[in-house]
């Protein structure tokens, strides 16, 4: 916490949040000397939709395709999504604000799985 935070600004222990990118976004804005609800919307409306990840998703097998739904939908579709397949496959994305649609080349065998990050 900033030294020179009023006594009356309460701040989160964000210490104990799983996540490792989470909890080290949460632990920057709260380190900085700004007001932290300017912070708290830049952060919400920037980094929240800018770092999202899951690995090792079960796929159905025999699948052609995947829909990610996001949590929060993304203002455009100027992301990249970075994709990993457990199996032998040729991987396209199409993309919108609120999911994308991975389409394999290979269907998927028994216990595939699949990882995925969005970068902007």
């Amino acid at each position: 916490m900033p030294a020179n935070v009023p006594p009356n600004k309460q701040y989160p222990d964000v210490t104990q949040v799983q996540d490792p990118v989470v909890r080290n976004a949460l632990l920057q804005f709260f380190n900085q000397d700004q007001d932290w609800t300017q912070r708290a919307a830049r952060w919400i409306n920037t980094d929240a939709i800018s770092r999202l990840l899951a690995t090792n998703i079960p796929v159905p097998t025999n699948s052609g395709s995947v829909v990610i739904t996001f949590a929060v939908a993304q203002p455009d579709t100027s992301y990249m999504v970075a994709l990993e397949a457990t199996w032998g496959t040729t991987l396209a994305v199409i993309k919108t604000t609120t999911a994308f649609t991975v389409t394999f080349g290979t269907a998927s065998p028994a216990g595939a799985k699949l990882s995925w990050a969005l970068l902007r």
